[in-house]
């Protein structure tokens, strides 16, 4: 029942040959793919204000400066992820581009492979 639902759905599944040409659209790629870094990103500024916030009118005057000290940061973000995708233009994640610019140990410790977690 439940996978006649899902064929219904979603469709059949594809097979590994059609699945390798199989791309989305940028339009959908975003709203898909980047939901989750948003949330991330609007998660700190957003705490900031309510911290402000529960301070009363005692912190209320820092909301502005420290709005635009985040407004100022995430241009200064924006600005060096456009440079590195540039430079870049193949991708490759922080690895790729750590080890063509510094070297294989800062690769690893900014991809964090380097570390071992322990249970």
């Amino acid at each position: 029942m439940l996978r006649a639902i899902k064929h219904i759905l979603i469709g059949e599944p594809l097979s590994n040959r059609r699945l390798s040409t199989e791309k989305i659209p940028v339009w959908k790629a975003l709203a898909i793919f980047s939901s989750d870094a948003l949330s991330s990103v609007a998660y700190g500024p957003e705490q900031i204000v309510v911290v402000l916030m529960y301070g009363g009118l005692a912190l209320y005057g820092f909301t502005l400066p420290i709005s635009l000290a985040i407004l100022g940061l995430l241009a200064i973000v924006s600005i060096s992820y456009s440079q590195v995708v540039r430079a870049n233009p193949g991708g490759g994640g922080s690895y790729s581009v750590a080890k063509k610019n510094l070297n294989e140990t800062m690769a690893l410790i900014g991809s964090e492979k380097y570390f071992v977690y322990l249970d």
